[in-house]
């Protein structure tokens, strides 16, 4: 064996044992939104590196092939996961909670809208992804303090923010994104122009949880 086969060998060997050494999961990609709505893979079993995984999301190192262990180029950009029968939004294609390496878990999903919760259980890194504003106390308030007003109460008086994707708004791709909806936290302003509400601005602000729930289950059969 020449020398440089000999190191190539090697390589190979090192960069498999690393891949499976760590932990990993099997999923489906749906490259766009409407990959997504015809439930139509844009590749299947891929195996995906996994720095951390909670109940409702999961925070991902790479994609990989599973047979060769090297990373799969642009897998990361997809716009959601399958895994095991769940559906898992990605959260780079969130204005306000932009993060390339978290896929959510979509709590609600209908022909028309997908929905997200999240509450105060919900892990840090998912809450205080989006725009980098310094570390420490201060950094956090300033990150917290854009998502002011973007939450609702439940009937328990628990703070519940709502990502809402609408599935028929669908933005061109990018460099970065492929064709796909956004996901934002929703507020007042945008419940009453996609449901046409006619309603106060503050009748809108008082309504809970629950009430905006059925407001948007009602369009989403």
């Amino acid at each position: 064996m020449t020398g440089h086969k000999f190191i190539l060998v090697a390589l190979t060997l090192f960069l498999c044992l690393n891949t499976y050494g760590q932990k990993s999961i099997q999923v489906n990609l749906f490259e766009t939104t409407d990959q997504y709505k015809t439930k139509t893979y844009s590749k299947e079993n891929v195996k995906l590196l996994v720095k951390q995984k909670g109940e409702d999301y999961i925070w991902f190192k790479k994609f990989v092939d599973a047979e060769t262990g090297k990373k799969i180029p642009k897998a990361h950009t997809s716009w959601a996961i399958e895994y095991e029968g769940d559906v898992y939004f990605n959260l780079g294609y969130s204005n306000d909670l932009n993060n390339w390496k978290i896929f959510i878990k979509l709590d609600v999903e209908g022909p028309n809208y997908c929905l997200s919760f999240i509450d105060d259980d919900t892990p840090n890194v998912v809450k205080n992804s989006s725009a980098y504003y310094g570390g420490g106390i201060t950094g956090a308030l300033i990150s917290e303090s854009t998502k002011w007003g973007r939450h609702w109460f439940n009937s328990s008086n628990e703070k519940i923010k709502i990502l809402f994707i609408d599935l028929n708004n669908q933005k061109q791709g990018s460099m970065s994104r492929n064709v796909g909806s956004i996901g934002d936290l929703l507020t007042p302003a945008v419940l009453v122009k996609e449901f046409s509400l006619e309603k106060s601005k503050d009748d809108v602000r008082r309504l809970s949880f629950e009430e905006v729930l059925e407001i948007i289950q009602a369009e989403n059969k």
